[in-house]
């Protein structure tokens, strides 16, 4: 649970593209850690090792996993020096200090600490422009920059990073395959068979990409793949079809394709894909 809330943090991180801004685009990493917060409450504790779980304690290799997601922040802050916007010459200390600012401010919002009139966004954007003054920058830079970091701050809205996760070469691959198969109709059983995993592996691969993509439930997250353009006919059998035409084309004619799943009818898909019934697949 700590990896995946580190990778949902860096999946918001990522949606940050570098500006001609540098201190705009450090105050939308800020916007970025706090939307992951407000997304995944339940994980935020527990990546920080704040959760009362009473069998629950972060190993080593846990927080470091954790310290890595800073180096875009680390990169960011260095853009900041070599601007001359922050006088500090430690990009590493920048970043561990918006870090620890801002965690401290999405921990009391969770909390249900900050009310009117010093609700959380009145304190979140004093803070963003604090933070930058603090490293260096003048009052009236950092004000500007903040100011446009919020006009930018569509790009890291939680649907969209949601979808993120699918991008090419991501590490969900084996569990888009098995979601894919998943909502062919494919039960655990067939789904471990076809692609040589155990049961329990199949199992929490779905738990797995039902949260990162904040789905409800596993239909739900056949919708969200879809959508991303992520999940199509030859994934949801099991077929390697970058070679062999587009994916889109029936599984019954892509060649050497004669699994279980690849005989299944489409219209299985067809069917679930127009459903509106949010009902759990069969496991």
């Amino acid at each position: 649970m700590v990896h995946l809330g580190f990778d949902r943090l860096g999946h918001h991180f990522a949606r940050v593209a570098d500006s001609d801004d540098p201190v705009s685009d450090m105050a939308l990493i800020g916007r970025a850690y706090r939307h992951n917060a407000q997304a995944n409450p339940h994980l935020y504790s527990v990546m920080l090792g704040a959760s009362s779980l009473p069998v629950f304690s972060l190993s080593e290799a846990d927080r470091q996993y954790g310290r890595y997601t800073l180096v875009s922040v680390v990169a960011c802050a260095r853009r900041c020096i070599a601007a001359g916007r922050f006088a500090w010459s430690d990009p590493e200390l920048v970043a561990h200090h918006m870090w620890i600012t801002v965690h401290g401010l999405c921990s009391l919002e969770l909390g249900g600490y900050l009310v009117d009139p010093y609700d959380a966004d009145r304190c979140f954007e004093a803070q963003l422009t604090a933070l930058m003054v603090s490293a260096g920058d003048t009052p009236e830079a950092a004000e500007a920059s903040v100011t446009a970091s919020l006009g930018r701050e569509k790009v890291i809205d939680v649907a969209l990073a949601a979808k993120a996760v699918a991008a090419p070469q991501n590490p969900l691959d084996r569990e888009l395959d098995v979601l894919g198969m998943a909502a062919s109709g494919a039960g655990l059983a067939e789904i471990a068979a076809e692609l040589h995993l155990s049961k329990g592996t199949v199992r929490n691969y779905l738990g797995a990409i039902v949260t990162k993509l904040g789905a409800r439930n596993r239909l739900d997250a056949v919708r969200i793949a879809t959508e991303a353009r992520v999940l199509n006919q030859a994934r949801m059998c099991g077929i390697d079809a970058s070679a062999d035409g587009p994916w889109s084309r029936s599984p019954t004619s892509v060649s050497g394709a004669d699994t279980p799943c690849a005989r299944r009818s489409a219209a299985h898909w067809r069917e679930l894909a127009m459903a509106t019934s949010l009902s759990p697949l069969a496991a």
